[in-house]
């Protein structure tokens, strides 16, 4: 089977970004993939899949412009959850790359960081129990 790759980056706007409310914005999307998988007879890999750790990383999360944004663990996290909960069951969807992951792990993401790199941040966590769950 061939795949076809889509860059995750779709716009989930909202004023109260938890986990639930994500979830539930992810559904229209989540349809209109599983069509368009369907259509073409190829499963679906998310080439690029990740959000910054700020607020509104959601309504435009392909936006790296964002500028003295507050951190925001809480909202990296559940959008990471939301994404993770909305295609983990689908045969159509074959998994994806995380954005933006660093070979130097140790020295990468942090506290600090508003980047989207997942690394030593609480997301990480997230994305661990995804990917080691097979």
């Amino acid at each position: 089977m061939n795949y076809v790759g889509i860059d995750a980056y779709f716009s989930l706007k909202t004023a109260s970004p938890t986990e639930a409310v994500l979830t539930k914005l992810w559904k229209s999307y989540v349809e209109n993939l599983k069509i368009f998988s369907r259509k073409h007879n190829r499963k679906i890999v998310f080439t690029e899949m990740g959000y910054r750790r700020i607020n509104r990383t959601t309504s435009k999360p392909w936006d790296y412009s964002l500028r003295d944004q507050p951190f925001n663990d809480q909202t990296q996290s559940d959008a990471l959850e939301a994404l993770f909960i909305s295609f983990e069951n689908k045969s159509w969807w074959s998994g994806g790359f995380i954005w933006k992951w660093f070979p130097n792990h140790t020295n990468s993401g942090g506290t600090s960081d508003t980047t989207f790199s997942p690394q030593n941040k609480p997301a990480e966590t997230i994305i661990g129990c995804y990917f080691t769950k097979r």
